[in-house]
């Protein structure tokens, strides 16, 4: 799925929903670098706030299945706290 994602952005246009899913896959593959930096990229592209909260509710969600299992990534938890206060401005 990334792949797909990386050549949809390439082709130009990307818009938040494209970074956004960089970011949680990148989460998902506890890959600390990808996810700061789809992060400021899904950040610049954000038109509402709806759409990070979204996303920082994903993240959320994947943290708690995360935690069920005893793992846990304090910057993956930075990152969904931070998000929708970032996007508001």
């Amino acid at each position: 799925m990334a792949y797909a994602i990386r050549r949809r952005i390439a082709k130009g246009k990307p818009d938040y929903w494209d970074y956004a899913t960089l970011l949680e896959l990148a989460v998902l593959g506890k890959d600390e670098a990808a996810v700061r930096d789809a992060t400021g990229k899904a950040l610049a592209a954000v038109r509402e706030t709806w759409e990070a909260e979204t996303t920082a509710r994903n993240l959320r969600l994947i943290r708690e299945a995360r935690t069920t299992r005893g793992e846990a990534y304090a910057w993956a938890e930075q990152i969904e706290q931070a998000l929708p206060a970032k996007a508001k401005g």
